[in-house]
């Protein structure tokens, strides 16, 4: 692929991994059920984890280039980076609705161990 190519290329990546209604593959776009709910929390928590260790990585390696600003992986880390601000931004819409739809014994006896959060900025 040419560099135009390539750059074109990450454009719509960049586009695309941002995009806040974009759903994983079998997730709904609401829910109803408390338990549904919880288990996109689990897997947005996950994937959120994963996308700070990954960004992690992928800077320590820009970090050991010569030229970091200009390496290969520059548009990868952009592109990691801005999937994580809508990982973080779907992690906040279920931890929302967990909230919106626990029932009161659940929050009486502190099932709910988290609060809707700020859209984190990635970690430099």
């Amino acid at each position: 692929m040419t560099p135009k190519g390539t750059e074109a290329r990450d454009t719509v990546n960049l586009a695309q991994a941002v995009h806040p209604d974009r759903l994983l593959r079998g997730e709904p776009a609401e829910t109803s059920e408390w338990g549904d709910a919880l288990r996109w929390v689990s897997v947005y928590q996950e994937l959120v984890s994963f996308n700070i260790q990954l960004m992690e990585l992928v800077q320590k390696r820009l970090d050991s280039l010569p030229s970091p600003d200009d390496g290969p992986e520059r548009p990868d880390l952009l592109l990691i980076q801005a999937h994580y601000v809508r990982l973080c931004s779907r992690l906040d819409f279920w931890k929302r609705r967990c909230i919106d739809l626990a029932p009161s014994e659940a929050i009486q006896a502190g099932a709910l161990s988290f609060t809707p959060l700020a859209i984190a900025e990635p970690p430099q």
